[in-house]
């Protein structure tokens, strides 16, 4: 099935398989989807993204805040 893909969906998936992993997920979720559409600022979704003011680094903190087993601070 990721064959059949385009070349941008197969790239954000394995973009997001990396995220996952770096994050010690054991599956990808939408948070993984969201922050590898995110840094590749080559994209479409990338510079929609960056034109709302999203930043990568930000974003990758509070998925990793999310994750955290007393959840995100508040704010």
């Amino acid at each position: 099935m990721f064959e059949r893909f385009t070349t941008d969906a197969r790239r954000a998936v394995t973009l997001a398989q990396g995220a996952a992993a770096a994050l010690d997920a054991d599956a990808i979720g939408p948070e993984h989807l969201l922050l590898a559409l995110a840094h590749d600022e080559a994209s479409v979704a990338g510079r929609a993204l960056a034109s709302v003011g999203v930043d990568h680094a930000a974003l990758e903190d509070r998925v990793r805040a999310a994750r955290r087993p007393d959840g995100p601070d508040p704010q």
